[in-house]
Order: structure tokens, then C-alpha cells, then sequence
């Protein structure tokens, strides 16, 4: 197997990722095994390669391998019903986003995926004084794939990345500049 790797793959990509598609291409046409190995973590992926004409199997991601997420797991939509929000809460929906508010604080925020109706993308939790505190990832094959925890100060503090089962399978803690 020859793997070519690779930052990211983007709807918009560089030079660099388009001699790597073009590779992928030679090496397909001549039948030898080949994948596209990519760092970055992606919910959109499966988006992005249907875009790029690329198979899903053809390219492996490091975090969908370590999160066990099959190489050709299809998009999923995900709705607001089936994450769980509270139903004391008012929920508003608009194209982009829902709020969540208890009474007249600001409790939750829920992103929805560009370009779909109401499929979510991210779910924001506010303390009290409305600051960011924790946001969960949604992965557009319909899983929660990861969940940011956010310090005091605003900035991410820990990442933790989750299987299909939502079993934790990746932790990243990011430590502050203390120098200034």
C-alpha cells in the first residue's frame, strides 16, 4: 500500500492537494493500492469528498481512525429532537442556528451544517453569564465526535474525541502561554 500524506482536503485546495488527487489517480489507474492520509480533523469530510469526486475509501483521516469510524460510513443528518434539549427550555430556530433560553438567559446554542436543513453541527453550552463553557462536535455522518472545554479565560482548555459508541478514544490538553 502507498499512502500519500496530506495536512487536510478541502472543498478549496491548494496546489499540493490537488497533485495529490492527481496522484491518487495515476496510482488507481495503474492498479496499485494507494490512500491519501490526512491530520486534520474533519466533520465534513464526507461532504467534501463527494465534492472532490474522490472516493470515500480512498482517503483515510488520523482522527477517524483513532474514533473506529468506518471509511465508507455515509452522511447521516442529525436533528435538534435527537440531542436531547431540554424541554423546559424555549428553543428558537433559524436557518443558521437555534437558541436555547431559560427564561431570558441564553443557555445553548445549536449550529447547523451550511448548506442543510437542520442538521447539526455543533451544540454550545453557556454558564450563567453567558460565556462559552463546553461545545459539542457533530460530525456530518451523524455522530457527536468530539466535545471542547473551555477555561475561565475563554480558550480551549480540552478536547476530547469520542467513537461511534461515544466512548472516549482521544484526549488534548492545551496548557496557556503563562509568560505573557
Amino acid at each position: 500500500m502507498i499512502y500519500f500524506l496530506d495536512e487536510y482536503l478541502l472543498a478549496k485546495n491548494s496546489s499540493v492537494e490537488h497533485a495529490a488527487l492527481k496522484r491518487l489517480a495515476l496510482f488507481k489507474q495503474f492498479k496499485q493500492p494507494v490512500k491519501i492520509l490526512t491530520r486534520d480533523y474533519d466533520r465534513l469530510s464526507v461532504q467534501t469528498l463527494r465534492k472532490l469526486g474522490v472516493a470515500q475509501t480512498d482517503v483515510r483521516n488520523m482522527f477517524d481512525y483513532f474514533q473506529h469510524v468506518p471509511a465508507d460510513r455515509p452522511e447521516k443528518a442529525v436533528h435538534n429532537d435527537e440531542i436531547n434539549l431540554p424541554t423546559m427550555d424555549e428553543v428558537s430556530v433559524d436557518a443558521n442556528q437555534s437558541q436555547v433560553t431559560n427564561g431570558d438567559r441564553l443557555r445553548r446554542q445549536v449550529g447547523y451544517i451550511p448548506g442543510t436543513v437542520g442538521h447539526v453541527y455543533y451544540q454550545n453550552f453557556l454558564d450563567d453569564q453567558g460565556n462559552l463553557v463546553e461545545c459539542d462536535l457533530w460530525d456530518a455522518r451523524g455522530f457527536k465526535s468530539a466535545t471542547q472545554y473551555f477555561g475561565q479565560d475563554g480558550l480551549l482548555a480540552f478536547e476530547r474525541y469520542y467513537d461511534l459508541r461515544g466512548v472516549p478514544v482521544l484526549d488534548i490538553y492545551y496548557a496557556g502561554d503563562h509568560a505573557g
